[in-house]
């Protein structure tokens, strides 16, 4: 069965950026063209509690709308949502104090997409994503949620895992949640598999999970053959591939130059899962979708 296999043109794209018009350090259009110069494809600002349009920009990337609504729960959590796509004036209703729910309802509405945000700087728990109705999915690493800006609480993969172990297999993004255009720049993106660079073919594969989240790696193809989850990708340093067993023989496969590795799943102690994961030489790290076996 083939999980992924990389045929065609991949487009590369962040989901999560702020601009001057919320606390952003760079106007709209020096936002876009400076993602545009590190090779992007498309792009959504998503500015607190309001949706930013950037007229003046001609060139060839695909700008979609987006917004990043929030609740304060309690003093000990927040929900963010990004509102990604469809239709502007629909998604710019948004108004502040509007419940997580009628955010994502809202997004849905305008024919776009609700992706959850950053749950572990957020400090979300379990039973706050499972109450949640709708989303496309999960910010599986936001880059600016570490040093020097915050604590490291960029990567989310422990909370995803664990609702993953109990069946919710949320698609996940990695995304830049730039503000300061620092070390957090152009750092994490998602790799599409898109039928053309259109708001509906962007919105379809990302609403279909026909993409994977990265910082440099590459997955060629990910198969169950005979048992056996099998990857090939770029050359990487380590492939791990995470389930919702706390212990099994070869969950980390590591090398100089690993373009191919195996696991062996162990469905009689009941491995209901596979997310796998790709670390390069450098640290960067490729997020492939969770799939159920």
């Amino acid at each position: 069965m083939v999980i992924f296999n990389a045929t065609g043109r991949e487009y590369k794209g962040n989901l999560h950026m702020h601009t001057r018009r919320s606390d952003g350090a760079r106007a709209p259009l020096d936002a876009v063209l400076a993602y545009e110069a590190e090779g992007y494809d498309f792009l959504a600002i998503t500015d607190h509690r309001m949706v930013t349009t950037v007229k003046d920009y001609r060139g060839r990337m695909l700008l979609l709308p987006g917004i990043e609504m929030d609740e304060q729960l309690s003093r000990q959590e927040v929900i963010h949502l990004l509102g990604i796509g469809g239709n502007a004036r629909i998604l710019g209703g948004y108004r502040a104090g509007m419940a997580s729910q009628e955010g994502i309802d809202l997004a849905n509405h305008a024919g776009g997409l609700c992706f959850l945000a950053h749950p572990h700087w957020s400090m979300n728990r379990l039973e706050t994503v499972r109450s949640l109705s709708g989303l496309a999915g999960v910010e599986l690493f936001n880059s600016a949620s570490t040093y020097p800006y915050n604590p490291d609480r960029a990567d989310s993969t422990h909370i995803l895992d664990l609702l993953a172990s109990d069946g919710l297999l949320f698609n996940t993004t990695a995304a830049d949640d730039t503000h300061h255009y620092g070390s957090e720049f152009a750092r994490s993106y998602v790799l599409i598999q898109a039928d053309s660079l259109s708001a509906g073919s962007v919105l379809e594969t990302l609403r279909a999970g026909r993409y994977y989240a990265s910082q440099g790696p590459r997955f060629l193809s990910v198969r169950l053959e005979g048992g056996l989850v099998v990857v090939t990708s770029s050359p990487v340093s380590h492939v791990l591939f995470h389930s919702n067993l706390p212990w099994n023989d070869g969950r980390a496969v590591s090398g100089d130059h690993l373009v191919r590795a195996t696991y062996q799943p162990d469905l009689a102690r009941g491995e209901s899962f596979i997310r796998v994961i790709l670390v390069d030489s450098e640290g960067r790290r490729a997020w492939m979708q969770p799939f159920a076996i």
